[in-house]
């Protein structure tokens, strides 16, 4: 696992990136910064990043949240900053993104997730256009596939699951 601080070079972030997410020695990148701002969290997951962790933490919440990422967790620490209120909301997604990328990878047409989201077709399509930004990829069926490895699925009876009326 490599720790860097984008905040000491900012200009060399992305190149960096690219270059240890692409090297297979290594397995994680996360945040490790002094200048910790938990609002732009969900821009580092969406890069790639594994972590997002202050330095202010107490040496042995410090080393669980290193440890935590290493095992394959995504975590934001301190851990006091508000959970996900929807899925996606941790890679930059808003609500309505999440609601119609979910949408998209059960299978629904743009027509019916208008329909099922009380949206004007064009509406619909720029939630889309805005997800497709977000999760950097460029077609229906990539976008299905992130949706399923990121866990955006509508459970069963939920308000996603239920049939429009």
């Amino acid at each position: 696992m490599v720790l860097v601080d984008p905040a000491n070079r900012p200009d060399d972030e992305p190149a960096r990136l690219t270059r240890l997410l692409a090297d297979p020695q290594v397995r994680r990148v996360a945040v490790l910064t002094g200048s910790f701002e938990p609002w732009t969290a969900g821009a580092f997951f969406a890069r790639g990043y594994a972590g997002y962790v202050s330095t202010a933490l107490p040496r042995g919440d410090l080393l669980e949240a290193l440890l935590a990422i290493h095992g394959g967790r995504r975590v934001i620490a301190p851990d006091d900053v508000r959970a996900e209120d929807w899925p996606g909301q941790g890679f930059g997604l808003t609500e309505r993104e999440s609601d119609v990328l979910t949408l998209i990878a059960a299978g629904l047409s743009n027509h019916e997730i208008a329909a099922r989201c009380h949206l004007s077709i064009n509406s619909v399509k720029s939630y889309i256009r805005g997800a497709y930004r977000v999760i950097d990829v460029d077609s229906r069926t990539r976008a299905v596939l992130w949706a399923m490895t990121h866990g955006l699925h509508a459970p069963i009876g939920s308000r996603l699951d239920a049939q429009p009326g």
